[in-house]
């Protein structure tokens, strides 16, 4: 047990804070760059951290196949097909989406993923387009087709 008369007084009032240890040790064990570096790391809306285990597993896919263009018809190719086609059966299986209903598309980031909804979902000029006050910045910068007017926005 700890001396620090500061920590004790927070655990007095906090008992249940031993409980998220699990917590402390994954971000030592995968996050360690963070307490490295000194960041604090807050911006998950945007996009969470990689884990150190992630980018060994994926240095070690990378080292041991050889991708190509998955629109190319050679082996190179047919391993990026295959891998693209497990990932979206993986991820439709995950969330139990009816793949004759859903579609996986993978995009760079939630900018190009919302500019594909905008610009593809069926607007007119008398939708609606309901937006809450907190926001990513992509959500509030959506674009649409230039051959209808910005629906009408509104936040609640």
């Amino acid at each position: 047990m700890t001396s620090d008369p500061e920590l004790m007084a927070f655990l007095k009032a906090h008992p249940s804070y031993p409980s998220t240890s699990l917590l402390d040790d994954l971000r030592r064990t995968e996050y360690a760059r963070l307490d490295v570096n000194g960041h604090v790391y807050l911006d998950y809306t945007g996009g969470g951290l990689y884990a150190d285990s992630q980018i060994r597993r994926h240095h070690r896919l990378l080292q041991e196949r050889v991708f190509g263009n998955p629109h190319s018809t050679n082996p190179t190719s047919q391993a990026s097909t295959d891998l693209v086609e497990h990932t979206q059966q993986y991820l439709l299986n995950f969330f139990h989406a009816d793949p004759e209903e859903y579609l996986v598309i993978f995009t760079a980031n939630a900018s190009g993923a919302l500019k594909l909804v905008g610009e593809s979902y069926p607007f007119d000029s008398n939708s609606r387009y309901l937006l809450t006050f907190d926001n990513h910045n992509s959500v509030n910068l959506i674009t649409f087709p230039y051959h209808i007017r910005r629906p009408s926005a509104e936040r609640i």
